[in-house]
């Protein structure tokens, strides 16, 4: 008897400013000094496999822009959950935008094993 294997469900991309929820109404009064890239897992997959609901970011950048001007932007190329914004801190400016942009993420699975997969996905913080 054959079993179909199923495509795990892709995660939410949740960027948060120093770790706290991003309010895309209200944009950011200070600004941050890292981004926490947090992938949501799919509720369901979660619930039956949560040994296997590990995501990280592992490709993609973090782009501080201002008007239609890129004024610097900050690679990812290794699996991480967490973006330091040092680089560009001191050039960011009210009226700045932070755009995170995911390329690929690796699904960490329960034997620890890194696994790739194609995810595209953004977010845009707002600084006010």
């Amino acid at each position: 008897r054959e079993f179909q294997a199923k495509p795990v469900p892709l995660p939410r991309l949740d960027a948060r400013p120093n770790g706290q929820p991003y309010n895309a109404n209200n944009g950011l009064d200070e600004k941050p000094s890292n981004i926490v890239l947090f992938l949501a897992p799919d509720a369901d997959f979660q619930e039956r496999y949560p040994q296997d609901a590990n995501f990280l970011v592992s490709k993609g950048s973090v782009t501080l822009a201002r008007g239609k001007q890129t004024k610097r932007v900050i690679p990812i190329a290794s699996a991480t959950a967490r973006v330091d914004l040092s680089p560009i801190i001191s050039l960011m400016q009210s009226g700045d935008r932070i755009v995170v942009y995911v390329e690929e993420i690796v699904r960490v699975n329960y034997d620890n094993k890194s696994i790739p997969i194609p995810f595209t996905s953004d977010a845009t913080l707002n600084i006010n």
